[in-house]
């Protein structure tokens, strides 16, 4: 272990109260702890590791302290740092990935308070109201490409294709739903160097009735309209069912997304937190059960499975 003052090589020195190894140099006689990635907490790898793994199962965050019995505020602390670091990581790591055929799609969710409420309140709808995560996945790998979390506007729309762009490599297929922004954003963004394709589902009018077959049930669908925007994409090849079974894939992993609960984020800090720390869980350490294996191993980012402490360290030293 080198010294961070001087560089010179220091020797194990014990360790402090809460089990961290400990260093001394013996040229400038400086005392430092191991790098940690969880720096500035006093719990133990173990035990973060631990509530951080239970809130991907779906976990509350009262749940997680009563059976681990750290602090609510403990676990929201690590669960933002780890959460932002994961986000950051996944950002340099996955970068120009050859990946053929993609599907986007945005999903919903809401932080503090649902839009209408935040109108009828005058809120400010960068900090409450619905907040949409933009996600983009490898047919083939099951690899989470990018996502950006925002509104479901023309800004973010941008947003989340110049992450996509800076993702992947080549001429891919891109198939997304029928949202507006897509038709001319995308496009645009590959400079046409792109076979991007919408699926548009028509929905039967539920009426004004407010039974709860009609409030909390889809609608029944009508028609699917194929429409290829650029590029050639077989008409077979068009559709993003995959997508939406990542999105059913999400909503029972993340509690924040679990629907008609009090379980929603109550800070936009939060919210993208826990969603930096579910994708890149996903892609390194959740074994995928159609591949059987990860989708960081299936796309060759990774040689094995990574544990949640392997995903800790190397997000936080990235």
């Amino acid at each position: 272990m080198q010294c961070p003052t001087c560089g010179k090589n220091a020797g194990k020195f014990g360790k402090d109260r809460n089990g961290l190894q400990r260093f001394r140099c013996a040229a400038c006689a400086k005392t430092f702890l191991e790098p940690h990635a969880l720096a500035g907490k006093q719990t133990s790898m173990k035990d973060a590791s631990m509530a951080l793994k239970m809130l991907l199962e779906g976990m509350s965050i009262r749940s997680t302290s009563r059976l681990t019995g750290l602090d609510k505020n403990t676990i929201l602390g690590l669960m933002v740092q780890a959460g932002e670091a994961c986000r950051k990581f996944m950002e340099s790591m996955i970068q120009k990935v050859p990946a053929e055929s993609i599907e986007c799609d945005e999903q919903w969710a809401f932080v503090g308070m649902k839009r209408k409420t935040a109108e009828r309140l005058e809120r400010d709808q960068e900090i409450c109201g619905d907040r949409y995560v933009f996600t983009a996945i490898d047919r083939d790998s099951k690899l989470l490409l990018c996502w950006h979390a925002g509104q479901r506007s023309a800004k973010d729309t941008w947003a989340f294709a110049d992450k996509l762009y800076a993702a992947v490599s080549g001429c891919p297929t891109i198939n997304t739903d029928g949202f507006s922004s897509y038709t001319f954003i995308i496009p645009f963004t590959f400079q046409n160097n792109v076979n991007y394709a919408q699926i548009i589902k028509h929905f039967q009018n539920a009426g004004s009735s407010g039974a709860a077959a009609v409030r909390y049930s889809p609608g029944s669908i009508t028609s699917v309209e194929r429409r290829v925007i650029c590029g050639n994409v077989p008409e077979y090849e068009i559709g993003t069912s995959r997508m939406e079974r990542f999105n059913l894939t999400t909503r029972m992993q993340v509690r924040r997304f679990t629907r008609l609960t009090n379980a929603h984020s109550k800070k936009t800090r939060n919210h993208d937190a826990m969603l930096g720390l579910y994708f890149a869980w996903y892609n390194f350490c959740r074994h995928h059960m159609t591949i059987k294996t990860t989708p960081a191993v299936k796309a060759g980012l990774a040689s094995e499975a990574w544990t949640m402490e392997q995903l800790l360290t190397i997000a936080a030293a990235a």
